[in-house]
């Protein structure tokens, strides 16, 4: 999938040990907000699931199922 291409740095499609660890340590810079060395859940960005769990909808914009910007659409 998408993160593991993102590793290969030289697009030969293979990612060698060295390119992983590359992306391991770029990704873990990104998430690691306040620059300590450590992750917390609140550095972590939610998933789809948690995100409705706690009322803030779907990524499409929807509060859970639906249409996903608030109902149907126009009649007309």
């Amino acid at each position: 999938p998408q993160p593991v291409m993102g590793a290969d740095a030289d697009f030969n499609r293979r990612i060698t040990r060295d390119e992983a660890t590359k992306a391991a340590i770029s990704r873990f810079k990104l998430l690691d907000k306040d620059g300590d060395g450590r992750l917390t859940l609140a550095e972590l960005p939610k998933t789809s699931m948690q995100k409705i769990l706690d009322g803030e909808g779907d990524e499409r914009g929807g509060k859970g199922r639906g249409r996903g910007r608030g109902g149907p659409p126009p009649r007309g």
